[in-house]
C-alpha cells in the first residue's frame, strides 16, 4: 500500500530529479546536455550560437574527443609552432586567445569557427571532428526563425537566421 509518507518521498525526489534535469537546460542561453543527448539553442551567434552546442553534440557523440591527451596534444601543437616560426596562424591565435580554456568549450568554439566545414579545420585536428552531414542538417534545421523541433534539438529564433 502507498503511504503518505512514501508518496511525500516520491514527489520529492521528482522534484529533485526535475530540477536537476532542468538545470542542465540553461533557459534563455543556448545550451547543450552531454547526460540527457538534448541541445538547446536561441541563436545562430558566431562563437555562442546553435553551431557551438552542435559542437558539444558532436563531442558527445564521437566519445568525448576534446577529452583526449591527443586532442590536448594538436591544440598545443598548433600553438607552439605559431610561437617557434613566428608565423601566426588563424587557429593557433584562435586557440591562444579563446576565451575558455576548457577543453570541451574549446572543441565546440574550433567547431563553430569554421562555421562546421570540418576541411578548413587543420590537418592535425580534423581526426577529432565528424564530416557526417548530419550535423549540418541539423544547424539547417535549428538556424531558422522560429520554433524549430529537430529530433532530440530544439532552437526558437526570433528574427535571426543563418
Amino acid at each position: 500500500m502507498f503511504t503518505m509518507n512514501r508518496f511525500v518521498s516520491f514527489i520529492l525526489l521528482v522534484m529533485i530529479v526535475t530540477n536537476s534535469l532542468a538545470s542542465e537546460l540553461l533557459p534563455g542561453r543556448s545550451s547543450y546536455s552531454f547526460r540527457l543527448g538534448v541541445l538547446d539553442c536561441n541563436n545562430v551567434g558566431e562563437l555562442t550560437g546553435c553551431r557551438h552546442e552542435i559542437g558539444h553534440k558532436m563531442d558527445g557523440d564521437l566519445g568525448m574527443p576534446s577529452q583526449s591527451p591527443e586532442f590536448a596534444i594538436a591544440t598545443q601543437t598548433l600553438v607552439q609552432i605559431m610561437w617557434l616560426t613566428l608565423e601566426p596562424d588563424d587557429f593557433a591565435v584562435f586557440i591562444s586567445v579563446y576565451p575558455d580554456k576548457n577543453p570541451v568549450e574549446l572543441y565546440a568554439g574550433l567547431y563553430s569557427y569554421v562555421e562546421g566545414d570540418i576541411s578548413k579545420l587543420p590537418t592535425i585536428l580534423q581526426p577529432f571532428f565528424s564530416d557526417d552531414p548530419s550535423y549540418l542538417n541539423l544547424y539547417n534545421c535549428l538556424a531558422r526563425t522560429g520554433l524549430n523541433i529537430c529530433g532530440r534539438s530544439f532552437s526558437y529564433l526570433k528574427g535571426e537566421t543563418q
